[in-house]
């Protein structure tokens, strides 16, 4: 399994860090019920299974097309 930070995830996206945590937000409009699940890396870093990121940006990409 292997892990990347909330960082790289952002970059990943290619949003900005308002929108990043928007979408992890469930009482906010723009709330993604299928983002990944965040876990402590240590600290106030959190680390994201880059295959659950994958799967979510996939799953962005999908959608998007239609």
């Amino acid at each position: 399994m292997k892990v990347i930070t909330s960082k790289e995830f952002q970059q990943r996206l290619g949003i900005k860090q308002t929108a990043f945590y928007s979408w992890q937000n469930p009482n906010h409009p723009q709330y993604k019920p299928t983002f990944p699940k965040p876990f402590p890396l240590g600290g106030r870093l959190n680390g994201y299974r880059e295959d659950e990121v994958n799967q979510f940006i996939n799953e962005l990409s999908s959608s998007r097309k239609r």
